[in-house]
């Protein structure tokens, strides 16, 4: 174990509390083991078996994101039952099944998540700029050799401006009705660009067919109001403008579960208590940031095995 990085991960995770704290976020602790997790239909759940006292069975998952859970809580904060909770943040474990030993992947990992009612994705960049300025403390990095400028403001571009910028092509709205085929160029021909830019990039507007719980653009409905953000080509953060309509989300968790049906993956019945709050929301945004990532890229670490005190490799791999 490399124990002066595991040390300076434990120092992040406080300073990551620390700032937020200092922005007026309360931090929420929802439950890791829940009924009905996620729709995705590309993310598996681990699947557990829960049990009471008297030995009934009940079906369980663990988490691979809190989302519905924070979500629920804004919710209420916009009911007015608990206005405390309208600018939360969770800071914990995630799981996600079928996933790789290392890399930038790891079954189970650590990720801060944020909501606030009343702000859009373009508040939630200005967020993560802050923060990782905030944790590295200086206004430049260096990630595998690179020097990485990251001081305010960082690039954002279009999904259709960054398949004509890096892979030579102006169809990217088109080739979204083929998943596969949008995906085999944004991994083959325009994410590998993003390993050499000596800044951050966020990538935005992704094609709303591809943001199941993101608000789509109101000057453009092909698009919605979601972005990633990469550094160093690490993808660290996924965000979006909250969808609040709740019969439009209802629509789109019903097209996920059928894609998931044509994958053979198990069928996880609706989160009807999510879906019956979702409409309280007036308007938010919410942000998810892979931990572990982010401490490979300010301790310039190749692989996530080696900023995790025990990564799965060294449960299972011998």
């Amino acid at each position: 174990m490399h124990w002066l990085t595991l040390e300076k991960r434990s120092k992040y995770l406080r300073a990551i509390r620390e700032i937020f704290w200092s922005w007026g976020f309360l931090e929420v602790d929802t439950p890791l083991i829940v009924a009905r997790p996620g729709q995705e239909p590309f993310l598996d759940p681990f699947e557990t078996r829960v049990e009471d006292a008297a030995g009934r069975p009940y079906q369980g998952y663990l988490i691979t994101s809190p989302e519905y859970a924070m979500k629920k809580l804004l919710a209420k904060a916009a009911l007015g039952e608990a206005p405390e909770f309208a600018k939360i943040f969770q800071l914990g474990k995630v799981f996600r099944n079928n996933e790789d030993f290392g890399g930038t992947h790891n079954p189970e990992f650590a990720m801060i998540e944020w909501y606030r009612l009343g702000a859009d994705y373009h508040a939630l960049m200005e967020d993560v700029e802050n923060l990782v300025r905030g944790l590295a403390g200086r206004d430049e990095i260096e990630f595998q050799g690179t020097k990485i400028n990251i001081a305010k403001p960082w690039r954002r571009i279009t999904i259709v401006e960054a398949f004509k910028e890096f892979a030579g092509r102006d169809d990217a709205l088109e080739l979204a009705a083929d998943e596969s085929e949008f995906f085999k160029v944004m991994l083959n021909e325009v994410e590998p660009k993003f390993r050499d830019l000596p800044y951050p990039i966020f990538l935005t507007e992704y094609p709303a067919s591809m943001a199941a719980l993101a608000r789509k653009k109101e000057s453009d409905p092909r698009v919605s109001e979601r972005f990633e953000c990469y550094i160093g080509g690490i993808e660290i953060a996924n965000a979006f403008s909250e969808l609040t309509d709740a019969a439009e989300q209802r629509t789109r968790f019903e097209l996920e579960q059928k894609q998931r049906a044509d994958l053979g993956k198990t069928r996880i019945e609706l989160d009807e208590e999510f879906l019956s709050l979702l409409g309280h929301i007036p308007k938010a945004a919410g942000i998810s940031i892979g931990v572990d990532r982010l401490v490979m890229l300010l301790e310039d670490k190749r692989d996530i095995n080696d900023v995790m005190f025990w990564p799965m490799k060294d449960l299972y791999v011998l």
